[in-house]
């Protein structure tokens, strides 16, 4: 029976954008100099292409907000320190934070993305976390109502399988179910395609939903400004190099066209009645509308997803009072992101765990009844360091806030640890002020 897929319609075209958005998000532009040639099936060849990272700017702008600065995890259920001690261990030796923070660069420009969870080699007690593009993961589901993953018993990955002495990379697909990990042609991933934890190692992060589809509708916005962007800049270069000198012509005489060559070095040479004149293309003001046309939409499609123009497009305009009201707008989108990646850590946790068990050979970890809490933390500008300094000391003094928690906060780290560098300080105020205290002398009256 041959499996089908409930996707729309347009499923190519889904994939062609979530790649490129991709692409684009790693620096590769690849897909804008296919666009080139499709604009200019003949003289593509003589424009050079200028190429700016506008995807990889806006993802580095918006997926800062929650794994910048590193958050607080609490790992609720864990009774033994040193088994604590081991899942930080875990935490730190795979790079979760690293990782998620890239997984909420690509949930920015994709609105979606999934997390891979594998061994690097068959026996190696090394697990790397894999960061997906939503056009790799294929959902094989028996409904179109099917939206919540843990419903899907069998996933299609599209994921890197060789690599040739010339450095091609060779991509296949990988099949997951809960009982087998295998290669599309049924080789198996590693010594046997037995699934080792009994489950899809997969996790999915959506910011939103689109109906009958699994994945939401990719930011064809984001991709349409990169591309426009690219071509607009490369036409404008084009157009000053070819038009910005004046043309030398001869007029008088009729000429085939095709003969006629032109360039700055040419001479349209006519054999009657010569008379000769310059002709130029393009002038400054036909310039300066192009380019304040080009920066006017760019500013409107940033403005649309929540980014200040002046963090992308300015140098000294953004200041920390534009930062606080950016901020403000992003709240809600920021909110929604927050709770899929909450959601998505717990699962993340159940599924190492279960990797660290079959890879020892015996249960080393829990894989059930631990709550991965997590508190995000924002590293925030001073807008004015002195009043925010008073309000802070107001807060733990009115016990709104201790300043453990206020230390926690500003560094990222836990309570616990925040308690011990309070410690510390107040342990070495009471130094310094001992040092400073004047010996006591006797006085002579």
């Amino acid at each position: 029976m041959l499996s089908v897929s409930y996707e729309n319609l347009d499923e190519s075209t889904f994939d062609e954008q979530s790649q490129a958005l991709e692409k684009f998000h790693n620096r590769d532009y690849s897909p804008a100099l296919t666009e080139l040639k499709k604009m200019f099936p003949q003289s593509w060849k003589n424009i050079q292409l200028r190429t700016m990272p506008f995807i990889y700017s806006v993802a580095r702008e918006l997926g800062g907000a929650l794994y910048s600065v590193e958050p607080s995890r609490a790992f609720d259920g864990v009774q033994l320190p040193e088994i604590e001690a081991a899942i930080r261990r875990m935490y730190e030796d795979t790079g979760i934070t690293q990782t998620m923070r890239h997984a909420h660069e690509v949930l920015c420009i994709q609105s979606g993305v999934a997390l891979l969870c594998l061994p690097d080699t068959a026996g190696s007690s090394r697990i790397s976390v894999h960061v997906l593009a939503p056009w790799r993961v294929k959902p094989e589901r028996e409904s179109p109502l099917v939206k919540d993953d843990r419903s899907i018993k069998k996933w299609r990955v599209r994921l890197p399988r060789r690599e040739t002495i010339y450095g091609t990379i060779h991509e296949e697909d990988l099949i997951l179910t809960d009982e087998t990990i295998t290669w599309a042609d049924g080789s198996p991933l590693y010594e046997t395609e037995e699934n080792p934890i009994g489950m899809v190692p997969l996790i999915t992060i959506r910011a939103g939903e689109r109906c009958g589809s699994f994945w939401p509708a990719v930011n064809s916005d984001l991709l349409d400004a990169q591309i426009a962007l690219i071509l607009s800049y490369s036409d404008l270069g084009a157009i000053i190099h070819a038009q910005g000198w004046g043309q030398r012509v001869l007029t008088g005489g009729g000429m085939d066209a095709s003969e006629i060559q032109v360039g700055p070095d040419t001479v349209l040479n006519l054999e009657e009645n010569h008379d000769f004149k310059i002709v130029s293309g393009a002038d400054n003001n036909t310039v300066k509308g192009f380019i304040e046309s080009t920066e006017s939409f760019l500013r409107l499609v940033l403005s649309q997803n929540k980014v200040d123009p002046s963090a992308l497009m300015s140098s000294g305009a953004y200041t920390a009072a534009s930062r606080i009201v950016e901020r403000a707008d992003r709240m809600q989108e920021k909110l929604i992101h927050q709770k899929a990646f909450e959601r998505a850590e717990n699962r993340l946790f159940g599924i190492l765990s279960r990797w660290t068990n079959a890879i020892r050979g015996f249960s080393v970890l829990p894989t059930g009844g631990v709550n991965v809490r997590i508190e995000y933390h924002e590293f925030t500008q001073p807008f004015d360091p002195l009043h925010e300094s008073q309000a802070s000391q107001i807060r733990a003094e009115s016990g709104l806030e201790s300043i453990v928690e206020q230390i926690a906060k500003e560094r990222g780290i836990s309570k616990d640890e925040a308690r011990q560098v309070l410690e510390e300080n107040l342990e070495i105020q009471r130094r310094i002020r001992a040092n400073q205290e004047p010996t006591a002398t006797l006085e002579v009256v």
